[in-house]
């Protein structure tokens, strides 16, 4: 079970999610009662319940109180609440696992099920979220007793807040209902009623689920329970005159509502006047959006309008949005110290903005949590030409991804250098690098920035692929990157950015770019494993088998070690097979170098020798400066498996050599060591299978009958 994937946070009881509140004693009363007969009747029924309203009615915080009540009751059997705050919460990829995982805790007699399943499939949690879902799920269920199964429930919040592409994938298991059914499992999904998902569950699972659709319900009843919700928060503050317009102007949205006494509650001594305001407009007109814009316009205009003068508007406004735009476009929620530092203002400064936003941001009084809206509305608000009508509040959605594309490079540029951790040696990997001193050398401002330079750059608009600011800092920075992806252990998102990067780059606009981002895809997959192991290797043994013609090659030769005296001929473009020291028709078994270093040969089961021994039944000889063949000594009957030169070099023999003199240089496993320190990975396709070294000449052959050479100098 440990191999399976869980999302963080997932879970209605996660502590992502403790600051979240159920619903107020007596209020929903009619509709929690519907869900929880739902959950409690006969499997018979249908088997999905989909709670669907507009934003702001409610619905998270009804799954939360059914998700409690559930787990009372021992009726839990998992919860996975979706949220575009959290970078893993608005993706399906380990939807399926983790909401396996869930069961396995919740239901008896199903984790031994789930774990004979993983061994009979061990990538599972590769497979597509259908295959996953009936081998981790329903096959499992099936297995048990099905009356036992009838009184547990999953439950999925907020599926519209999940990525377009990965709401059909879940809608896609969903939509196999009889399956689910087969197993008398229920799942309680809330959304909004968003195109996509109204189209699956009205056509394709019609029959299967039963709907709420919460603003549908009638308005006296939401009235009554906005009103217990604005007594128990306000208490006796307000007239019951006063109540009666608060509940009027709420419009049926309980995020008006939660808005507007936070934003009541956060300055006492300025409530009355605030309280004016939130009524200065005559009654509601009933249109809930509406109503909910007119609050978030009072409250963003008020944080601004009450500490600063008219003549400094223009300049607060312009602080207003710097900060705003990143806390809104963010891909996951940075922290006030992340903040302050991507954007280059002070903590003070940025408070001063922000500092009476409480109403719809939390913003946590540790500087190192994150910052996030309280409620998605706000965000769609902000970034809404119709709603949002007023420019000094309103964000440019694809300028603020410029000028956070802007922030990232530049912090990147500043701060990425070769060996930023200052290991003492190239081999050392990346899982053995204490996380204090990542932490310490790559403070979270770059960290973000290397994750999602990209994701910015992709919502930025087309324009800025052509600025040439992008060019310069891969020219520049590219394997920098890279390190810091392989100590982050993010390295697969480098090669996702990698190729959205270059999808985007036209070759008939930008072909150097174009070129550039092809090359830097081409060396990210081919050398995935050396990357991800040892950060290092990326300027050695990354470059080195790289082709001659490599544009990033080219690029940062200057950065191959200079112990490295001779590189190893290797192809001189990215398709062909490596250009190495061919001959040998079959396997390399054995390699040896002479007394003066000046050949090497190697044994073979193709009979043919630096000297190399195969099995071809051979032995090559070979200059190891430049790759020459010296001849072929032909005759063995077998194959050539051990070489050796004697003392005087005169005499070639096929048994094992002994070093007479100690070397610092070896080899253990994929590795060239010096001192018994890993120091060059060598990729998979040219792996040894056997090595020789004579001094700074080391020699080695591979599984195809290839022999490569490299010449070393003292490591310092």
């Amino acid at each position: 079970l440990e191999k399976l994937p869980r999302v963080q946070g997932a879970a209605f009881d996660s502590h992502y999610l403790e600051h979240r509140s159920t619903c107020l004693q007596g209020t929903r009363v009619d509709v929690l009662n519907e869900i929880m007969r739902w959950c409690q009747s006969s499997a018979d029924g249908p088997c999905i319940y989909w709670l669907c309203g507009m934003a702001g009615t409610g619905k998270s915080t009804i799954a939360r109180t059914v998700s409690k009540v559930c787990d009372n009751e021992k009726r839990l059997g998992a919860s996975f609440f979706f949220s575009k705050d959290k970078e893993d919460l608005k993706k399906a990829q380990n939807f399926v696992t983790t909401i396996a995982l869930q069961l396995t805790e919740h239901i008896p007699g199903l984790k031994p099920l789930v774990s004979e399943a993983i061994k009979k499939k061990p990538d599972i949690s590769e497979k597509i979220l259908e295959i996953q879902w009936r081998h981790l799920i329903t096959d499992p269920l099936t297995s048990l007793d099905q009356e036992k199964l009838e009184r547990f429930v999953i439950i999925i919040d907020a599926l519209d807040e999940c990525e377009k592409n990965d709401i059909r994938l879940i809608l896609g298991v969903l939509a196999q209902s009889y399956k689910l059914c087969t197993t008398r499992l229920k799942v309680f999904v809330t959304s909004r009623p968003e195109t996509p998902i109204r189209k699956v569950f009205g056509e394709t699972i019609m029959k299967m689920h039963q709907l709420q659709i919460l603003h549908k319900v009638p308005q006296k009843t939401i009235d009554h329970d906005i009103r217990l919700y604005f007594q128990d928060q306000l208490k006796d503050d307000v007239t019951p005159e006063v109540l009666d317009r608060l509940v009027e102007k709420a419009g049926g949205l309980f995020i008006w509502a939660a808005t507007a006494c936070r934003f009541l509650q956060c300055a006492s001594i300025m409530k009355e006047r605030r309280l004016k305001l939130l009524l200065t407009d005559g009654k509601s007109s009933r249109h809930p959006e509406k109503e909910l814009d007119s609050i978030y316009i009072t409250i963003l205009s008020t944080s601004i309008k009450d500490k600063f003068h008219d003549d400094e508007y223009e300049e607060a406004f312009e602080l207003y949005r710097r900060i705003i735009e990143v806390i809104i476009l963010v891909p996951s929620p940075v922290s006030m110290d992340t903040l302050s530092r991507l954007i280059h203002l002070s903590k003070d400064t940025i408070n001063d903005i922000i500092g009476d936003l409480h109403s719809v941001l939390d913003i946590p009084t540790d500087d190192a949590y994150p910052i996030r809206t309280l409620h998605l509305s706000f965000r769609d608000f902000l970034l809404s030409e119709s709603r949002c009508q007023d420019t000094n509040l309103r964000i440019d959605e694809q300028q603020g991804h410029r000028s956070l594309l802007s922030e990232c490079l530049k912090c990147m540029s500043d701060k990425l250098r070769e060996n930023v951790c200052d290991l003492p040696y190239p081999g050392i990997s990346s899982g053995d690098v204490k996380k204090e001193i990542i932490e310490k050398a790559l403070p979270s401002e770059l960290q973000y920035a290397c994750r999602y330079w990209i994701y910015h750059l992709q919502r930025s608009g087309n324009e800025v692929y052509n600025d040439g600011n992008i060019e310069k800092f891969l020219q520049t920075h590219f394997l920098h990157w890279l390190e810091v992806l392989s100590l982050m252990g993010v390295v697969s998102e480098g090669i996702d950015a990698i190729r959205a990067l270059e999808s985007k780059v036209s070759s008939n606009e930008n072909e150097r770019l174009y070129e550039l981002s092809h090359d830097a895809r081409r060396f990210i997959t081919k050398h995935r494993k050396t990357i991800e192991d040892a950060p290092l290797q990326i300027y050695s043994s990354a470059l080195m088998f790289s082709p001659t013609g490599s544009i990033i090659r080219k690029l940062f030769t200057q950065d191959i070690p200079r112990w490295i005296k001779t590189l190893p001929l290797v192809q001189e473009n990215w398709d062909p097979l490596l250009q190495t020291l061919e001959g040998h028709s079959n396997v390399v078994h054995t390699l040896a170098f002479s007394p003066d270093g000046k050949t090497l040969a190697s044994g073979s089961e193709d009979n043919t020798t630096l000297a190399s021994g195969s099995s071809d039944h051979t032995v090559r000889l070979w200059d190891p400066t430049t790759g020459a063949s010296r001849g072929t000594l032909e005759g063995h009957s077998n194959a050539v498996h051990t070489l050796a030169f004697p003392p005087d070099g005169k005499i070639l023999t096929n048994c094992q050599s002994s070093n007479v003199q100690p070397n610092p240089w070896g080899t253990s496993g994929s590795w060239i060591t010096h001192e018994h320190h890993n120091m060059l990975f060598l990729p998979v396709d040219v792996q040894p299978r056997c090595c020789s070294i004579y001094g700074a000449f080391v020699a080695w052959g591979d599984a195809l009958g290839r022999v490569y050479t490299m010449e070393l100098s003292s490591y310092i």
